[in-house]
């Protein structure tokens, strides 16, 4: 089981998710989930849906291009459900350029009552905030 299930568009910040991101929080000592890496190609829905079941961070990088994915839409709507229905799940919005979730009524939605952590630019600075704060809603959850 990951702590924490990271939801980004592939096409726009899986270098940072695979580079920077993972590596800092796996560097903490937690277990991060990401599609590129931890599932097959051609069987993420399943492998995302039991991903997202199990974790207890729902990290979402937000950037222009995520605000108009479908899939981070749907991962989104699942990590919702679970805290909908009272489960110990935390969504942690993490914004890496100058994005406006009102561009998006489904994603405001879902985010309209969590802390957005700002990550713009992402730089070392903006990932250690990001790092401190999983680190706090971990330490809370155990």
């Amino acid at each position: 089981m990951a702590d924490v299930f990271i939801s980004y568009k592939s096409k726009s910040t899986l270098d940072l998710v695979r580079d920077t991101i993972c590596p800092a929080i796996e560097a903490a000592g937690f277990h991060c989930w990401y599609a590129d890496r931890d599932s097959p190609p051609g069987v993420y829905g399943g492998n995302i849906k039991r991903a997202i079941g199990e974790c207890r961070i729902f990290l979402l990088v937000l950037d222009q291009c995520a605000l108009h994915a479908q899939h981070i839409k749907s991962e989104t709507a699942l990590a919702f459900r679970r805290l909908a229905e009272g489960e110990r799940i935390t969504l942690v919005p993490f914004r890496v350029d100058t994005c406006d979730l009102k561009d998006d009524d489904d994603l405001d939605y879902y985010l309209v009552c969590q802390q957005i952590v700002d990550g713009c630019p992402p730089d070392a600075r903006h990932i250690q905030n990001l790092i401190d704060r999983i680190i706090e809603i971990l330490t809370a959850l155990a």
